[in-house]
């Protein structure tokens, strides 16, 4: 290495797995105020001096005339087996740098209405001037390019309403708006805004879509968001998905990750996987039993004489309901939520009026005779406790929980009850992103490939730079790094307060599912976490009916996590924050509405539905 050459050591985490596919890496770096200028050439290298193809883009500079990078963007290739071979990983960055090209470097190219993406292994073909906008697919083999969907339609998006009116993104008018947001060399992206559509072209909800490719590869990353910008009173969801129409041959064999194992089949017409809740998934064929487990691992594949797609639907349990659906005509339906789930995606606010709270037991029988529908929440109900002695307990104690719980199971069987701040609001404006993975083949996918794959989907490569860099940079402002040598009682109480308060309820009382996962119990009541461990062994209560989920909380609880996963590099922090960040950003941000456009960009603050 050049002596003006500077390094920066990376902490690789990554699946031991060998894949046929390179380990695609995408990392943000933080560098000091005038360490690295704008346009300074980086590239990734291991511990033997092996350096690998590197695209570098600034996120933040430390002032607005951009001189110096903040914050800078880094995506490389490495070897598929690289999570096996425990290599150290390095930032390197200087003058004389020069990260080698990718063998087949993405290609992005726009002509009259078409975008395609080119990675030399796979061509996405893009109308920009009509709703059917995915107008091909092809995988190179043997030198030539080989189609590998069916079109008009192409691949599609769609929803349908409980009334059984249907949807899809291939009837919208105008054309989606397509944009080139990433352009290589070694990664580029696409961002598709539009709408769906009824037959008779009424609109429906917007959505955005994503594609990510990289260099010399097969596999597609696809982020779909949808938005709901419809009247929650007024419509309901029975399916959401997105459908590819696959050209694969006859004769194709199907196979789904399970728990324990792989299984698949030859002879079949119809096959479906269906995760049902975090603990229960269930495989037909031609609508009869075939397998069924606890927690699948998320892929499917179809294979063919001329071709095979594997599909990965990134934390499928965690985000039930989900469905994977394919036929022998090719035809692949991802299942964001599936109609045949027991029940459509209801997005009410079951608080219709406004909670009743009192302080005593007297003052609240009171109000339930002059409010006969309302519900309670006990927030401030201090029971019969001695107000002149205890001055500070506002809220109460124990024994005023008590004298709460007992009062609710004698009097309010039959209304709601809570023990946190709740509302009326609506969910009108609620989004929701999904991660889905799709890798394209000339030839039959094999089970090892896909389990494999499927392995760097389902906890992807990291590479946080050390600790003690991070925090001396300073692009975090003051954060000291990880130390228990130093101060031990300080970081085992901070990792025990994410352990037992921040991940802790999400195991124990599974809070999974599309809506909810990700967000956090709201504890920033002084009595909520004596309402948790009052209630948290009862298998009938759900502990955020009583005390409410985070959602945007004032002390900022998503970057804490985030100031926890830099100063110590430890993916456990890692990945609580991003599934915290997804569910700010979608659920409880205001994406859309249908009558109040001054909402749009607003928060939901702490409350007992995201949005109540």
């Amino acid at each position: 290495m050049s002596s003006n050459v500077k390094r920066v050591p990376l902490l690789f985490d990554c699946p031991a797995v060998a894949s046929d596919q390179p380990v695609h890496l995408t990392q943000g770096v933080p560098f000091a105020d005038g360490e690295l200028p704008a346009g300074t050439p980086v590239q990734i290298s291991d511990g033997q001096g092996q350096v690998y193809p590197t695209q570098a883009q600034p996120l933040a500079t430390w002032a607005a005339d951009g001189q110096f990078v903040r914050w800078l963007l880094i995506d490389s290739l490495l070897p598929g087996d690289f999570g096996q071979q425990g290599h150290e990983l390095f930032v390197e960055y200087g003058q004389s740098v020069e990260p080698p090209a990718p063998a087949t470097p993405v290609q992005v190219s726009r002509e009259d209405s078409h975008i395609c993406l080119d990675t030399g292994q796979l061509q996405v073909d893009l109308r920009t001037n009509d709703p059917d906008f995915w107008a091909g697919l092809s995988v190179r083999n043997e030198g030539c390019w080989q189609n590998l969907i069916r079109t008009r339609p192409g691949p599609y998006l769609y929803m349908s309403d409980q009334h059984g009116n249907c949807y899809n993104s291939w009837r919208a008018a105008p054309a989606p708006r397509i944009e080139i947001e990433d352009n290589g060399p070694v990664r580029a992206s696409v961002c598709i805004r539009g709408y769906l559509a009824s037959s008779d072209s009424r609109r429906f909800c917007p959505f955005v879509l994503r594609l990510h490719v990289w260099a010399g590869c097969t596999d597609l990353r696809l982020f779909h968001t949808f938005i709901f910008d419809q009247d929650p009173d007024a419509i309901e969801l029975s399916s959401i998905g997105l459908i590819l129409p696959m050209e694969l041959g006859d004769g194709l064999r199907v196979a789904f990750g399970g728990e324990e194992e792989v299984h698949w089949a030859k002879t079949w017409q119809q096959a479906q996987l269906l995760h049902t809740s975090d603990q229960a998934y269930h495989i037909t064929l031609d609508h009869k039993d075939f397998a069924k487990g606890m927690q699948a691992t998320g892929w499917a594949s179809l294979s063919g004489p001329t071709g095979s797609i594997t599909v990965a639907m990134r934390d499928m349990w965690q985000e039930f309901p989900k469905g994977i659906h394919v036929d022998q005509q090719g035809t692949v339906d991802l299942q964001i939520w599936p109609e045949h789930y027991e029940e459509p995606l209801r997005l009410e606010t079951p608080w219709k009026e406004e909670p009743i709270r009192a302080q005593t037991a007297d003052e609240l029988l009171k109000k339930l005779e002059e409010n006969p529908t309302a519900g309670v929440n006990f927030k401030g109900f201090l029971g019969d406790i001695d107000r002149e002695s205890l001055p500070s307990l506002a809220e109460g104690n124990r024994e005023s929980l008590e004298q709460a719980r007992a009062f609710a199971n004698k009097h309010l069987q039959d209304r709601r009850v809570t023990w946190g701040d709740t509302g009326t609001g609506k969910p009108a404006g609620l989004a929701k992103t999904h991660e889905i993975w799709l890798d394209f083949r000339s030839e039959p996918a094999t089970d090892e490939q896909a389990e494999a794959w499927n392995s760097l989907v389902q906890t992807p490569p990291l590479a946080p730079p050390d600790p003690d860099y991070t925090c001396a940079t300073e692009a975090l402002r003051i954060c000291h790094p990880y130390d228990p040598d130093r101060f031990p009682e300080v970081e085992e109480g901070l990792e025990a307060m994410f352990d037992e308060l921040l991940a802790g309820p999400i195991h124990e009382q599974r809070l999974y599912g599309m809506i909810d996962y990700g967000d956090l119990v709201n504890g920033h009541g002084r009595l909520h976490g004596l309402v948790y461990l009052m209630f948290k062994d009862d298998p009938e209560t759900k502990i955020t009916d009583l005390i409410g989920w985070m959602n945007n909380e004032a002390n900022d609880e998503c970057e804490n996590i985030w100031l926890m996963y830099a100063r110590t590099g430890q993916r456990k922090y890692w990945q609580v924050a991003e599934a915290y960040s997804e569910h700010l950003e979608d659920v409880d941000t205001i994406h859309a509405h249908p009558t109040d456009p001054e909402a749009v960009g607003l928060i939901h603050y702490h409350n007992m539905l995201h949005w109540s």
